[in-house]
């Protein structure tokens, strides 16, 4: 009875590994009746997904440049320090919770492809608590900015500009720590778009917001700074009310994270 069990799974194995005639070969499959259709076909639509992405860090970087404008019409004080404190945060702050926040790209691209929603999710708030906490020690060097700055032998007056700029910006961590993992879980489903849209409102609130908080109110470069954290605020809400308008789910039913 072995030997026949033994001879039967020699002959299952046999048929497995024997190519059927029917099987396509490579040079066998259907080619494109025209190449260049196919081609022009997959930059279009790697240009409507991309374009979009484009688009939202193009006005994003134009809402930078605002805040430097307003800083030099200021004076040369001010755009000194505010220029130190942007560097400061960019690479302190901004770009470790950015870089933090990079780590749900694979993990969200891959539930969506393999549409496990909750694990779509589960991403988003556990990345958020984890820009959350990472903020906290962020938000401490920032406070002790200014010490560090005398102590590396920069300007005094320079180094108090920067510093009254930078816990303006402290607000900012706070929004950041939802506004990048938003944009990623959109961005995993091919929602595009909305963040060009949400980018560009914010941008359009931008220059009046600086208008009242800096010529208006003459809080000088601590409006500059809150300035940001609004046009930034704008474009988490108007992100939040795509995803509350257009149904997308973030929290579920029940679980925790």
């Amino acid at each position: 009875m072995a030997i026949c069990d033994k001879e039967e799974a020699a002959q299952c194995l046999h048929q497995l590994l024997i190519v059927p005639e029917s099987y396509p070969k490579l040079h066998d499959r259907p080619r494109l009746a025209a190449a260049g259709a196919g081609v022009l076909g997959e930059v279009a639509s790697i240009f409507r997904l991309t374009g979009p992405m484009v688009g939202a860090g193009i006005l994003l970087y134009l809402r930078s440049l605002v805040s430097m404008i307003f800083l030099g019409r200021l004076g040369q004080l001010p755009l000194a320090g505010g220029s130190l404190a942007l560097g400061f945060a960019n690479i302190t702050g901004y770009s470790v919770l950015s870089g933090l926040a990079g780590g749900m790209d694979p993990v969200c691209g891959q539930a969506f492809g393999a549409g496990r929603t909750d694990l779509l999710r589960a991403a988003l708030r556990r990345t958020v608590v984890l820009l959350l906490a990472a903020s906290v020690p962020i938000s401490a060097l920032w406070v002790a900015m200014h010490r560090v700055l005398v102590a590396t032998g920069q300007d005094p007056d320079i180094a108090a500009t920067a510093y009254a700029y930078i816990l303006c910006s402290l607000p900012d961590l706070a929004v950041q720590c939802f506004l990048h993992p938003i944009r990623i879980y959109l961005r995993a489903q091919s929602v595009t778009l909305p963040l060009t849209y949400a980018a560009a409102a914010a941008l359009l609130f931008h220059v009046p917001i600086n208008f009242v908080l800096v010529d208006r109110l003459g809080l000088g470069i601590r409006g500059v700074a809150l300035g940001a954290v609004c046009t930034n605020l704008n474009c988490l809400l108007f992100l939040a009310a795509y995803v509350c308008l257009s149904g997308i789910s973030i929290w579920p039913e029940c679980a925790g994270l």
